[in-house]
């Protein structure tokens, strides 16, 4: 089912209420009508009554959009179980700035950027990484600090690496696409960027992503540390006011392509921080 949507492009609140069986899985997913790949929310929610409200969190909108709704299995599947729309509302965006620092002008400029470049990503320009890692397109702040580097796929061009040992070796995945969608350098704060995992990502995730390689070179202590930049990330994201879900689901899909021991501790300990800052964010707006 698809219902047509003037947001005017102003960050809001959907209230969707449904009448299904409950236990009925509902999807919706929050689309631009004329971007092409640009998603602006995608959720699954279990119907838990005969009514049931969904809660959608827009802090980017489309000026003119659509919601596809549709019953989905557990897999994701489309199922085509019957149900009805009640009710459609826009409400405020419940935001919580408390957060994060709100006096380093640094995020702001970030942010500023990094929704721009959410919003457009299905359709800006990329292009093949070289060798010396150049090559694909440049996009940069309005400060001119924070460049995205949008290629194709991120390749690795590093010849030889270290084993488990310390002891360097050839590396076997020369010259091949990593499975990452992300990464800054280290000592210049460039972000590198995939268009290939930028166009499976909703909007929500791709911002999530975006403030984790930010925090590495712009706000962490410890640069390296990626609990760190987990942390940094979710609360400038929750205090914007984006989606729970959508933050977990973004590491999630980074998570499932490349697993380490790591990367489930920090699954483990994002989905606690996304639990604990969500309550503590409805707390603050009550």
């Amino acid at each position: 089912m698809k219902i047509p949507l003037k947001c005017g492009q102003n960050p809001m609140t959907l209230k969707i209420t449904v009448r299904a069986p409950k236990g009925t899985l509902i999807k919706i997913n929050v689309m631009d009508d004329v971007r092409p790949d640009t998603c602006y929310s995608s959720t699954t929610g279990e119907v838990r009554g005969s009514r049931h409200a969904f809660y959608i969190p827009l802090p980017i909108s489309p000026e003119k959009g659509y919601m596809n709704i549709f019953t989905v299995d557990k897999h994701g599947k489309k199922t085509g179980a019957k149900f009805t729309v009640v009710k459609k509302q826009q409400l405020p965006l419940i935001t919580n700035f408390n957060l994060f620092d709100t006096s380093n002008p640094m995020i702001f400029q970030a942010v500023d950027f990094f929704k721009d470049f959410v919003t457009r990503a299905s359709f800006l320009s990329a292009g093949k990484m070289n060798k010396d890692d150049t090559g694909g397109s440049f996009y940069t702040s309005n400060d001119g600090q924070i460049v995205i580097q949008y290629v194709d796929e991120i390749i690795d061009w590093c010849p030889y690496r270290k084993n488990k040992d310390g002891v360097e070796e050839k590396n076997p995945n020369y010259g091949k696409a990593v499975a990452t969608s992300m990464r800054i350098n280290s000592a210049t704060g460039q972000i590198q960027c995939s268009k290939k995992y930028m166009l499976t990502y909703s909007i929500p995730e791709r911002m999530a992503i975006l403030l984790h390689e930010f925090s590495h070179y712009y706000l962490n202590r410890v640069q390296k540390n990626e609990y760190e930049a987990d942390f940094n990330a979710i609360l400038i994201y929750f205090g914007l006011g984006f989606s729970k879900r959508e933050g977990g689901s973004s590491f999630w899909k980074v998570f499932e392509r490349t697993p380490s021991n790591l990367n489930v501790k920090r699954m483990h300990k994002l989905i606690a921080l996304l639990n604990r800052v969500d309550n503590y964010s409805y707390n603050q707006a009550a």
